[in-house]
């Protein structure tokens, strides 16, 4: 396969749009390929932040819980610290659960 003159004057400008536009491709894709792993980096922070966050307010739910139990176990104490003869000031002797 033999190439004329007028022929290679046409071939190799080609050739070397062709490099340009493969190294432009190739660029492109490591370009997208670094936006997309820092993409996924912040989504996983994210999701961590998120894990944190939830966690963050079981503790303190949990927290709350334990200083509602405390409080109530306080009044049950503070209610058998009365003496068996005296009665509460302004306290019934029965609860309604009939809601």
């Amino acid at each position: 396969m033999s190439m004329k003159l007028v022929e290679l004057q046409v071939a190799i400008p080609k050739t070397v749009d062709a490099g340009k536009l493969a190294e432009q491709h190739q660029q492109q894709n490591a370009i997208n390929q670094s936006q997309m792993a820092a993409l996924a980096e912040k989504e996983r922070l994210k999701k961590l932040e998120t894990v944190n966050r939830f966690g963050e307010s079981e503790k303190t739910s949990n927290k709350r819980k334990n200083e509602h139990h405390a409080k109530a176990e306080n009044k049950q104490s503070e209610k058998h610290n009365l003496p068996s003869g005296e009665a509460h000031p302004f306290k019934g002797r029965r609860v309604d659960y009939s809601g």
